[in-house]
């Protein structure tokens, strides 16, 4: 099972990538001692990141204080020195040869660290590995190789089979035997722990590790860094996107499940960045999607109010060329002129909007959602901080990019961002965003900009001169966008021009400047000689300009003969609040390995500020907006999951706006029976979101099964068929990948069903397996051939207070039945049922099996063929399943689910926002009639 390994071939290839490649390093503070940890890079959690990080955190060795970046050459080399350094001091000189063979194999490893080791898994035990030279670069280092892959010790029949086999060796078992019973059981385990991670494998984990130990756990074809803290796992958060968050370091590994905690670097619980909305709105998601892609979407889910007023979001300029959660947005290069008298005019490179197309498409912040019915305009909040990478790779034009984490209250920011203030309008018809007044835009944004400087406030925080105003319509059905960016330069003061050429800063003033931006946040101030000083120095009685005097600011543009666009208004600024002066320098300092440069101007003052500005984004020197089609660049499978959604929210943006998504898609649905019914019944619960099924059936596939059972087909029914319940859990898979599906193969026990006495222990096994399932999920349908079928799983849903649904066909007739939830904790009747004779408890309803005066029997005993087939009208099943799930739907939707009362007589519609709750559903399609109590 593997990553892959590099051959000795691509060698030369290796080596030029290994000089070109980078990876970021996040500084953490572990009380007082400060400790560097190495973030991914397009390579993701390799097995590299996994040993250097493990390494560093033991101190083995250590990186330059502060540093920000680190080659891939030297990360390497930082591993071959260990091995070479780390020597046993008592090995036998008869182990010598065998030891040296190993670190002869293993430095021939080192270059195929970044992209992946062969690794092959045994599932007895976390640190059981089939033994391969990776498993020797672990040894030599010292540095434990763990998985959490591990079989339940007490399911001994799947130990047996198990034992000895590797991961690799199983693969081939089920490939290549015809041992059905076997295979079953292997895909099963398999399937049932695609995550690659067990119950088991955690606790086993826990007892393996000793207390502060630190790891690397393989898991998903992934390396990561482990450690054991205060009785608990957690693994190194090294995604890109968590680079500025000093408080979010370590990730609780406690469930199988993916849920988890961000903690800090001494394992405290970390407090996540409030999400700054209106009091009505749920949950806020932001998102920039694509290759070669800008888009912008907000994740506004409301409940009554249609309306949203002053949400924040920053707009970034970015400094990361690997950022994973990013879209840079690059700038075209075009002038902006003032009309001038004479000497050379002022030309500045602007910022524009533009797909950056090194955006990872595999960003987890892949999450579109849609705000519902009106235009909304989001205004963002002003922070601002210094460093920024002003360089896109592909173009060397300047970017201007919006973080994954946008809508997020930060105190700070990394020292490599410099957040830029703004507002965005998403619009919902491409006819509004036409008809848009732009002049008025233009007029608003310029006002708040002159507002600005006119109050002194940029004196404190000259990042509020910086702004812009990007305007959004999204089609989301197309997954087309246009958009149109808006940021504005005031046209004062008047006749800018150049005295000189721009020059290049020394290098002794770029480490001078580097360390003063620190000392004022990141923001602009004027160096005065060489002594740092406020920009609110400039309106102080007591400040004298004079010629050594320059106005430092944070520069986007990457052109040496052009400061960026951000001078405009910095500029305007100056000339405003001294009227006396005509000229000034200005140093565009700049990082990334772009060259800083002086620039000396000179202008003609206007006496009153004005909004007069430009700022619309030109496209090849013409006022139009942008347009990208994403649907070739995004991932399937995340489109998959943003459309199945969307139908959903649509439901509560239009109709149902209290409706409850979230209790349906995390239902877990155990589905007894696989047939008609059971395919059915599955198929209308993943389009309610429901993301969790498990089918129990033992029978296999027919040809006759093929055109009434919807998850089947005719390939399923050849060479005697296929188990039932794992191809309709593939089907499942196979209609949306992102769910979880597990067919289990079990014959379940009946009354009247005699059973031979050498089957007895394997029949006690079935039934504590069932009684597992019962209680692993929320709701369980009943829809098994024969009425003696569902007795068991009745009594088991009974006593373990879980919700069972039952659905039985005739020819030409349906019975839909919920059966009653009862729950010690909860009174047998409301105040409301007592109140209302008409309403029975929740607890008080019946089950199927209520009304029988006798012990259900066989009923298949001495059958003929026809009466053994499942004889009904074609599209009754459909009518059946279909109310059996809105049925559940409306439960669910009840404070108390399954516990919801019956109403005797008519139904009362607004029991639920999806309607009456009824205890059972009657139809009989030869009157085409349907009653419900």
């Amino acid at each position: 099972m593997v990553g892959r390994t590099e051959n000795g071939s691509e060698a030369d290839e290796q080596s030029a990538e290994s000089e070109s490649c980078v990876y970021y390093i996040k500084w953490v503070d572990v009380e007082g001692v400060d400790y560097a940890v190495v973030m991914q890079n397009e390579n993701g959690p390799c097995p590299l990141l996994a040993v250097i990080n493990v390494l560093l955190l033991r101190g083995q060795i250590t990186l330059p204080c502060g540093s920000t970046q680190v080659s891939q050459k030297k990360l390497l080399q930082f591993v071959a020195d260990c091995i070479l350094r780390l020597k046993p001091k008592d090995i036998d000189d008869a182990e010598l040869p065998n030891y040296e063979q190993n670190v002869s194999d293993v430095l021939t490893l080192i270059p195929s660290l970044p992209k992946g080791l062969d690794v092959n898994i045994h599932f007895t035990g976390v640190k059981k590995f089939e033994y391969t030279p990776a498993c020797a670069l672990f040894d030599i280092l010292n540095i434990p190789l763990v998985h959490g892959w591990i079989i339940d010790q007490g399911d001994q029949e799947l130990l047996k089979i198990m034992d000895g086999l590797s991961y690799n060796r199983i693969v081939e078992k089920i490939v290549t035997t015809n041992n059905e019973s076997e295979n079953c059981l292997l895909r099963n385990f398999l399937d049932s722990s695609a995550s690659q991670l067990t119950t088991q494998g955690i606790a086993e984990l826990l007892s393996n590790l000793n207390e502060g130990e630190i790891a690397v756990l393989f898991r998903n074809n992934h390396f990561q860094t482990l450690a054991k803290q205060k009785d608990a796992l957690y693994v190194l958060v090294t995604d890109m996107g968590f680079l500025g968050e000093s408080a979010v370091v370590w990730e609780t590994l406690d469930c199988v499940d993916g849920n988890s905690t961000f903690v800090d670097a001494v394992f405290s619980v970390s407090n996540k960045p409030e999400i700054v909305a209106n009091e009505n709105t749920e949950q806020v998601h932001f998102m920039l999607v694509g290759l070669y892609s800008l888009t912008l979407f907000f994740n506004l889910q409301t409940s009554s109010q249609l309306f949203f007023e002053k949400m924040k979001v920053w707009l970034i300029w970015q400094q990361s060329p690997h950022c994973r959660h990013e879209i840079g947005l690059y700038s075209e290069e075009y002038d902006v002129q003032d009309e001038v008298p004479r000497g050379r005019a002022l030309s500045l490179s602007t910022q524009a909007v533009r797909p950056h197309k090194n955006y990872n498409r595999t960003s987890k912040g892949l999450k579109v959602h849609v705000l519902q019915f009106p235009s909304y305009s989001l205004d963002l909040i002003t922070e601002h901080k210094r460093t920024m990478l002003v360089k896109d790779p592909g173009t060397s034009s300047t970017r201007l990019s919006i973080s994954y984490d946008a809508f997020l209250v930060k105190s700070e920011w990394h020292r490599n961002v410099v957040p830029v203030s703004g507002s965005v309008l998403a619009v919902n018809t491409h006819e509004t965003f036409r008809n848009l007044d732009r002049k008025q835009i233009l007029y608003s944004v310029a006002e708040k900009v002159k507002q600005c400087i006119e109050s002194l406030e940029w004196l404190e925080r000259p990042s509020l001169l910086n702004t812009f105003y990007l305007t959004v319509y999204p089609d989301l059905k197309k997954y087309t966008f246009r958009y149109w960016n808006c940021i504005p330069a005031l046209l004062y003061p008047q006749a800018v021009r150049m005295l000189s050429n721009p020059t290049q800063i020394s290098a002794e003033l770029a480490t001078s400047i580097q360390m003063f931006k620190a000392l004022h946040h990141n923001e602009a101030f004027l160096l005065v000689g060489t002594t740092p000083a406020p920009l609110s120095s400039i309106v102080s009685n007591n400040f004298a300009w004079s010629s050594d005097i320059h106005i430092v600011y944070p520069d986007p543009s990457t052109l040496t003969a052009f400061p960026g666009w951000p001078l405009r208004n910095l500029l305007a600024a100056v000339a405003y609040v001294r009227k006396d002066l005509r000229n000034a320098k200005f140093i565009c300092y700049r990082s990334g390995g772009v060259p800083s440069i002086i620039i000396h101007l000179s202008w003609e003052t206007a006496s009153d500020l004005s909004t007069a500005a430009v700022g619309w984004e030109r496209i090849k020197g013409s006022l139009t907006p942008a347009f990208i089609n994403l649907r070739g660049s995004l991932d399937p499978l995340k489109l998959m999951e943003f459309s199945a959604e969307l139908n959903l929210r649509l439901i509560r943006w239009r109709l149902v706006p209290n409706i409850n998504l979230q209790r349906l898609m995390n239902l877990k649905c155990l589905i007894l029976g696989a047939g008609t019914l059971g395919c059915n019944v599955a198929r209308s619960l993943l389009a309610w979101g429901v993301k969790n099924f498990t089918f129990v059936d033992d029978a296999r596939i027919s040809y006759s099964n093929v055109v009434r059972q919807s998850l089947f087909s005719f390939d399923d029914a050849a060479n005697g068929g296929k188990f039932k319940a794992l191809t309709a859990a593939e089907g499942l898979r196979k209609i949306n990948p992102l769910i979880s599906a597990e067919g289990i193969c079990m014959k379940i026990p009946m009354p009247g069903h005699s059973v031979p006495q050498q089957e007895e222990k394997e029949v006690e096994k079935t039934v504590r397996h069932l009684e597992n399932l019962v209680k692993q999920h929320d709701v369980t349908f009943l829809l098994l051939d024969s009425r003696e079928a569902r007795w068991l799983p009745t009594l088991m849903t009974t006593f373990h207070h879980k919700l069972a649904i039952s659905v039985a066909l005739g020819f030409d007739c349906f019975v839909v039945i919920r059966h009653g939830v009862s729950d010690d904790e909860v009174d047998e009747g409301s105040e409301q049922s007592q109140n209302d004779p008409n309403i029975v408890p929740g607890s008080q309803l019946g089950c199927y099996f209520c009304s029988d005066v006798t012990a259900p029997g066989n009923s298949s005993l001495d059958r003929t063929m026809d009466q053994q087939c499942t004889v009904s009208r074609a599209g009754i099943s459909s009518a059946a399943s279909g109310a059996a799930v809105e049925l559940l739907a409306a439960v669910v939707q009840h404070p108390k689910m399954g516990g919801s009362p019956a109403r005797l007589g008519e139904n009362d519609e607004s029991t639920t926002v999806l309607g009456a709750t009824p205890h059972q559903i009657r139809s009989f399609l030869s009157r085409f009639t349907q009653a419900s109590f």
